[in-house]
């Protein structure tokens, strides 16, 4: 049997896979902050600021990310022209 990190992290690929990286780890975030952040986050007041900040700060991540990894291989190619 699948252990239930193992699906959270095939849903996380599958979404990552149908609506991009920068897009797909917020919502990600979102939706396991809701579904599984019930525990440690009893009122709905302070799960639901979780799930925004959370997921904010994992669109920035993401988004920082690809920057650099775009911008890095543009100067790479630009090098490699001269």
């Amino acid at each position: 049997m699948l252990s239930y990190a193992f699906i959270w992290l095939v849903a996380l690929i599958g979404i990552c896979y149908v609506v991009g990286f920068v897009w797909g780890l917020p919502l990600f975030m979102a939706v396991y902050g809701l579904v599984c952040a019930k525990h440690f986050f009893r009122p709905r007041r302070t799960r639901g600021i979780y799930v925004v900040v959370s997921a904010a700060v994992m669109w920035f991540v993401a988004f920082e990310m690809t920057n650099i990894i775009t911008s890095h291989s543009r100067r790479s190619c630009r090098s490699n022209r001269l």
